[in-house]
């Protein structure tokens, strides 16, 4: 799609997974010549309940391209915030979860999800792609094909990253030995799902899936 882009916002949260969200996008952009046309880093608190002080922040910017990459609870706010400040950039981009999934409507309900999404010029970026070369994802795809079609599902990011917790909670079931709760949290918190393990089935993960220090995967 050719849309504007002299001006160019990136929107993340301030955390490791928002660090390395940030270092893909800049990367991504400089290697498409459009490094300079970046005007915003925009770094978010994910557990702010009202995102309206940093959709501000955006629109003082006013760029042509906005890319939200982040948590659910971050695209839900900036998207009431967009539908309650009436303000919508000329290009929209987000995570697929945050932009064309029914969670989206579900949780900031049929009014607001249709005002700031079905219009022009809001994408929302798929994570996940069963043609991508990662064996691990491409074998679970064709291992649970008859069962998805059974249910008209697709291999999409919520399909995938539903499956991909149920491994974590397996490797942590596996690893603990114990129906015992404590145990279980121990567990879950030192499984570590590397590249090549074939329960690692959502190559945007890599290089390894496994717990921070705070707490978040």
């Amino acid at each position: 799609y050719k849309v504007p882009h002299e001006r160019i916002a990136l929107t993340t949260t301030d955390d490791l997974a928002g660090k390395l969200f940030m270092e893909g996008m800049t990367a991504g952009l400089k290697e498409v010549g459009l490094a300079d046309k970046v005007i915003l880093n925009l770094r978010v608190d994910p557990k702010a309940p009202d995102q309206t002080v940093n959709l501000v922040a955006i629109k003082a910017k006013n760029p042509d391209v906005v890319f939200n990459q982040g948590y659910l609870p971050i695209q839900y706010g900036l998207h009431k915030a967009r539908v309650g400040m009436d303000w919508h950039p000329p290009t929209w981009f987000g995570l697929f979860v945050g932009i064309s999934s029914k969670t989206v409507w579900e949780a900031i309900g049929k009014e607001t999800a249709d005002a700031a999404l079905l219009r022009p010029g809001v994408y929302g970026i798929e994570t996940v792609a069963d043609t991508v070369a990662h064996k691990p994802m491409q074998d679970f795809v064709a291992k649970t094909r008859d069962f998805a079609r059974a249910r008209n599902m697709v291999p999409d990011s919520e399909y995938m990253f539903g499956a991909q917790a149920m491994y974590v909670a397996y490797r942590a079931l596996e690893a603990a030995g114990s129906r015992d709760p404590e145990a279980i949290n121990n567990a879950l918190h030192k499984v570590v799902l590397r590249e090549d393990d074939p329960m690692m089935i959502v190559p945007t993960f890599r290089p390894s899936l496994e717990f921070q220090t705070d707490g978040r995967v």
